[in-house]
């Protein structure tokens, strides 16, 4: 049988419903794979192998699969082929388990066109099954290090991953709003500062810590009381709003950490420790942020950003941070319009 978008993923899931022992060999992997699983029996065998090396297999979702009772799964850096074999047919095509293949991930992506058969030769059912085996017996098993490993990068692959385009952006927010979708995942983040001008003993802090090729035009930096700084991550896009206690808008920046995150340690004069972050006010992407995008902000924070997020009890007096993730953040600040 001839298999297209039409009727490729049904047949897929018809491979999961019945009791027959299943064996995968799918190299990617997508947000929503979990599902197949679920109408699954309690004692139906799955083998699955896939190319976590690749970064393009999600180890969040492999993860997740593999606490399923009776799915085992391991990881081949050079696979690419794509079949779903049972003991009576199998399926062999062009589809991933992902947003471009069977269409997984939401609307971020209409998909590939994907063509795949369903074959119940005995010999080449056979023949595939010797080739599964042996490919099993020569992939990697995945353990909690592996899947930690995988995760960083495959999380580098979808913050560095292009835009889809949006007709008529200009912006980072008129892409937003054109397909919010697409930002999920990324490291793009609202910082709230709330507090007044910096501490001398940080500003001190700040300026040891410059480089030669860093100057105070095109760098800035978040002052801690203490070691907090896992909460800004290196290689992110930032959107920082210095705002007073009551949640009145001071100013609105936008820069970017580097890969490796840029800290200087001092001491206050008290004895408590402090910690500075750099971050850089210029190579922030493909979209900056507009002048309408900053009234956007100024119009919308304090009902939505600061409400939702902040003021919470995660600040003092005297000063304090908020992170929230760019989509998350926008994600709230639309809804009040609708």
């Amino acid at each position: 049988m001839f298999l297209d978008n039409s009727n490729y993923l049904d047949c897929v899931k018809s491979y999961f419903d019945n009791k027959e022992a299943l064996d995968i060999s799918v190299p990617f992997w997508g947000k929503g794979a979990l599902s197949l699983f679920e109408s699954i029996s309690e004692n139906k065998k799955i083998r699955i192998i896939c190319n976590l090396e690749s970064g393009a297999c999600n180890p969040y979702e492999i993860e997740k699969i593999s606490k399923r009772y009776n799915v085992s799964i391991r990881s081949s850096d050079r696979l690419h082929a794509k079949l779903f074999l049972q003991d009576s047919s199998m399926i062999i095509g062009s589809a991933n388990v992902s947003s471009n293949g069977l269409s997984f991930e939401g609307d971020e992506s209409d998909g590939w066109f994907e063509a795949g058969v369903e074959l119940k030769d005995r010999k080449v059912l056979d023949d595939a099954s010797r080739w599964f085996d042996k490919l099993w017996g020569e992939s990697s098993q995945i353990d909690l290090y592996n899947i930690n490993k995988f995760k960083v990068l495959w999380d580098k692959r979808r913050n560095n991953r292009p835009f889809y385009k949006v007709k008529g952006a200009q912006s980072l927010f008129d892409a937003a709003r054109g397909d919010l979708e697409q930002f999920k995942d990324r490291k793009i983040y609202f910082v709230v500062y709330v507090g007044e001008d910096f501490s001398k003993e940080a500003f001190s802090a700040f300026e040891t810590g410059l480089g030669e090729d860093m100057g105070q035009d095109t760098v800035s930096f978040f002052e801690y009381e203490s070691e907090v700084g896992d909460s800004i991550p290196g290689d992110a896009v930032l959107i920082n709003i210095q705002c007073g206690p009551r949640g009145g808008i001071k100013c609105i920046q936008i820069g970017s950490t580097l890969d490796e995150k840029k800290i200087k340690c001092f001491q206050y004069e008290n004895g408590a420790d402090g910690v500075v972050i750099y971050y850089f006010l210029e190579d922030v992407g493909e979209f900056d942020l507009s002048s309408e995008d900053k009234d956007f902000i100024k119009i919308k924070f304090k009902n939505s950003l600061w409400g939702e997020f902040f003021n919470k009890g995660n600040y003092s007096e005297k000063g304090g941070y908020c992170v929230v993730p760019f989509y998350k953040a926008m994600d709230v600040m639309f809804r009040e319009d609708d």
